[in-house]
């Protein structure tokens, strides 16, 4: 049997980008998946427009991103997770070439490249290499929304709920690969991120040294 990916998406009054998310996941060619919509207390259509898909939804008091990531991975039944924003998209053959490469690799962890869109057209390509705890003890090397095994979440303990300022997706892999799970990344953007005044890149880099130092310490590692 065909492994199953189950497709968490957060939101947090993003209704009005909702359905190209849920949209980007129906459409791929690989189809054995799951979508799992989490409301955080929304006060916007987020759960009117989540009920018109044949995806399960959850109702939550607004908590922040990682707990609601946790949320949603708390209810998954696949055997892969794949986190996508509300106001975030990925090309039809996304998940057919993520599992591939992981199958063939022997990976945990695949991450796409990245395309930006609306308010900017910048790309952010991965080269086809592993992705090591080296490079995240200086930055976040990838984004949020890679596919990796729910038995990670697991493991390690989930998102740092505590983070509430961005940065939990980076927190997540460098604890992922200091438990040496095994990253890699694709060349090919698959994965679109928004631009737009609300969009999560344009607030965190206020808290970018802050975060690091949180991370650091709390991994231990210099």
């Amino acid at each position: 049997m065909l492994d199953k990916i189950s497709v968490i998406i957060p939101c947090y009054n993003y209704g009005k980008y909702l359905s190209d998310a849920i949209e980007s996941a129906l459409a791929q060619t690989y189809k054995n998946i799951e979508i799992i919509v989490v409301d955080d207390g929304s006060t916007d259509n987020t759960v009117e427009i989540a009920n018109k898909y044949t995806v399960k939804v959850l109702t939550q008091n607004n908590r922040g991103l990682s707990a609601t990531r946790n949320s949603g991975i708390s209810e998954a039944t696949g055997q892969w997770i794949f986190p996508i924003d509300a106001d975030d998209k990925i090309t039809e053959n996304c998940f057919e070439q993520l599992l591939e490469k992981a199958k063939k690799e022997n990976a945990d962890i695949v991450c796409p490249g990245l395309q930006e869109f609306e308010g900017r057209n910048r790309s952010h390509r991965y080269a086809d290499k592993n992705l090591t705890l080296e490079g995240f003890k200086i930055t976040n090397q990838v984004h949020a929304s890679c596919l990796y095994k729910r038995g990670i979440w697991e493991d390690i303990g989930g998102y740092d709920e505590n983070m509430k300022e961005g940065h939990e997706d980076w927190d997540f892999w460098a604890r992922a690969l200091q438990k040496e799970y095994k990253m890699v990344a694709i060349n090919e953007p698959m994965f679109f991120y928004r631009i737009h005044p609300d969009s999560m890149i344009r607030k965190v880099g206020a808290f970018h040294i802050k975060n690091r130092d949180y991370i650091l310490n709390k991994l231990k590692i210099t």
